[in-house]
């Protein structure tokens, strides 16, 4: 393959601006498919509502956080971090079955010992021997139960489901879904959005300035697993030892609600044993920028612009270290947190 470039367009006037850089590639490709390349284009127009001129000015300001120089509040390292999150799970679980296929008797042995383990579970769960069934699943319930307990038995209830469970018949229906199929490599991608905004009041309020951005992010990659046996102790964890050790802190995954340490520490190994080609991140951004100025004896003044940025680079974006904003837990941890609290109240008599 032949890349050329870059080339660049740019327009610069005070009602409008727009500045786009690209590549151009030339076939042969890899696999017979166009790799994608770096893309840059940015956009910011007055709004023609504006009854002032002065806020043109604002397109230097919207312009730093459309083309990516601002990573106002955060919002953006937040939505990288999801889409980072969504693809590597896409990745992982679809290389645990490019490994199985690989091998098809495997891969279908793998599936009858989950749907043995299922009805197994569930042969056991009917005969009230709920302590052997969870047993079944790779879960410990207490067995110094004496008396019947509601708030805690609703816990165990909903820990049986969450992890053990659900996670089963998730094996089974992905492994019935691939299996069918025969490739060895796979498209994955993850997918995240974000918004943010900010107001800017100047002491004596006078002026003040609102600025909103919202972003779609997506990453993608071409996955192919080169060394099964690495990327299975990559999984297991046994080459990362600091998320081990992470992992082993009581109550480690609290911290990780608020602060990702545990994914930052994983995406160190995340893809051992594996290939990744075609890799890119692309970023739409869509903001606006608002400006009023009211003083006597003036009359009232507004001026606003809104603008739009694609930027595409041919690599992942990694998780960093932030801190996520606390918009209240969800149902499912919000339920996993409840039912875990439960274990260490003393049952009631």
């Amino acid at each position: 393959m032949t890349t050329t470039g870059p080339y660049t367009k740019t327009i610069y006037t005070v009602p409008y601006s727009l500045y786009r850089k690209w590549y151009r590639s030339k076939p042969p490709f890899i696999g017979d498919v166009r790799p994608p390349l770096a893309y840059q284009f940015t956009t910011v127009n007055r709004d023609p509502r504006s009854t002032s001129g002065y806020p043109a000015s604002n397109n230097t300001a919207l312009w730093a956080n459309l083309y990516g120089a601002v990573d106002l509040n955060g919002y953006l390292t937040a939505g990288y971090y999801k889409a980072y999150c969504k693809l590597r799970d896409a990745i992982n679980d679809q290389a645990q079955w490019l490994v199985n296929i690989a091998e098809r008797k495997q891969a279908v042995d793998m599936i009858e010992k989950s749907a043995n383990r299922f009805l197994f579970a569930l042969q056991l769960l009917s005969k009230g021997r709920k302590h052997a069934a969870a047993s079944a699943l790779g879960i410990i319930l207490p067995r110094n139960a004496t008396r019947y307990s509601r708030p805690k038995d609703a816990g165990n209830i909903w820990l049986e489901w969450h992890f053990g469970w659900s996670p089963l018949l998730e094996d089974i229906h992905t492994g019935l879904k691939i299996l069918d199929s025969d490739w060895t490599t796979k498209r994955c991608v993850g997918r995240s959005t974000c918004s943010t905004n900010k107001t800017v009041k100047s002491s004596q309020g006078v002026w003040s300035q609102n600025m909103t951005l919202n972003a779609r992010i997506r990453m993608g990659a071409t996955v192919r697993v080169t060394d099964p046996a690495i990327h299975t102790l990559a999984q297991f964890g046994v080459l990362n030892p600091a998320a081990v050790a992470w992992e082993l802190i009581p109550f480690s995954f609290l911290v990780d609600w608020f602060i990702p340490v545990g994914d930052y520490l994983n995406s160190f190994t995340d893809f051992l044993g594996l290939e990744l080609t075609n890799t890119y991140t692309t970023t739409y951004v869509v903001g606006s920028d608002a400006q009023d100025y009211r003083q006597d004896p003036w009359p009232p003044e507004r001026g606003a612009c809104t603008g739009a940025s694609m930027t595409r680079v041919p690599s992942i974006v990694y998780p960093m270290l932030h801190l996520r904003p606390f918009k209240g837990l969800s149902v499912s941890r919000g339920a996993t947190a409840i039912a875990l609290l439960m274990q260490f109240l003393p049952r009631v008599r």
